[in-house]
């Protein structure tokens, strides 16, 4: 942008005022002209949706699907447009955040006509692949792979997350904490969580978190629904997500500071914590290579957010 450019941007950004109800799909309706109709076509563009209330025109994700432009419910990659979503607050709409980011996430394969017609018998060359299943395995056959104890972890967590979340929506609360109970206690005999691996760690507490805001209908509706649907999210796409007051994220608190029982430190103070674990991409790597980082924070995530958040104030970290 021009000098001149930015001026207008930033005027027309303070002329902004908000007055009415709330209503997303007009919002999100607006923004896809925008998107559709912009001169440069960047191919990673997408939209952020951010509320901090109810929507006052659908009280149903289901409704608001039925609202949404056909190209946020496009199944077409080519023609999607892409949704993130951010609720902040206790009263915002965690079903409709999550029913607008769930949109569009099945997908249909079309292998084409398999045509049997002309009865034609066509040659495949391949190889022979044979797998050795021994009657008695050596110890060196018995040995798990800890790289995929921690995916089964990270798949077994997301599952009773999900598993849970449907029971607390019934009003089954007393159900939906034995899922996460039971599932946690499995977790912590896994060998990948005995070995100390990072992110079963934070699965683990990532349980008892949810588990804990499970604990009255008033306190899932204030923050437990979001956060197991953000969990949701996350496990999904593997995909980080931040839902502020946690103790396995870092992304909301400021460095050098305590927030949700969870000390973030700067690069140079964690190079002298050798003890904390790394959850991020690389398994079991020790935090004196990235900052402490959630389950699915990359390092580079971590620093970036952080270098934003000392921006102008600090120079020290990088």
């Amino acid at each position: 942008m021009s000098v001149d450019g930015r001026e207008s941007a930033i005027l027309a950004v303070e002329s902004l005022r908000a007055c009415g109800g709330t209503d997303i799909a007009a919002g999100l309706e607006k923004a896809t002209r925008i998107f559709e109709d912009r001169r440069e076509r960047n191919p990673v563009s997408s939209i952020i949706l951010l509320s901090d209330g109810q929507d006052n025109y659908c009280r149903s994700g289901s409704q608001m699907l039925k609202k949404l432009p056909a190209s946020i419910r496009s199944r077409n990659k080519q023609d999607e447009v892409p949704v993130h979503t951010f609720g902040f607050g206790t009263d915002h709409d965690a079903n409709i955040m999550h029913a607008i980011f769930d949109e569009g996430l099945q997908g249909v394969v079309d292998v084409g006509n398999l045509d049997l017609a002309s009865k034609q018998l066509i040659q495949v060359v391949g190889e022979r692949v044979e797998i050795a299943r021994p009657e008695v395995c050596s110890p060196a056959d018995q040995v798990v792979s800890l790289e995929v104890d921690r995916q089964r972890n990270r798949v077994s967590v997301a599952e009773a997350i999900a598993e849970a979340q449907g029971l607390a929506e019934m009003g089954n609360l007393e159900g939906a904490r034995a899922i996460l109970t039971q599932r946690r206690e499995t977790l912590l005999a896994t060998p990948a969580a005995r070995a100390g691996d990072g992110l079963s760690s934070l699965l683990e507490t990532e349980l008892r978190e949810i588990t804990d805001r499970m604990a009255t209908m008033d306190l899932y509706a204030q923050t437990g629904r979001a956060h197991a649907l953000s969990g949701m999210s996350s496990h999904s796409l593997q995909r980080a997500t931040t839902r502020g007051d946690t103790t396995t994220s870092c992304l909301s608190a400021v460095p050098s500071y305590s927030s949700g029982g969870i000390n973030c430190v700067t690069f140079e103070q964690q190079q002298a914590q050798p003890q904390c674990l790394s959850g991020g991409a690389t398994p079991f790597a020790s935090a004196a290579a990235s900052p402490q980082v959630g389950a699915y924070e990359t390092s580079s995530m971590v620093r970036m957010v952080h270098k934003s958040k000392n921006f102008g104030t600090s120079d020290q970290l990088y």
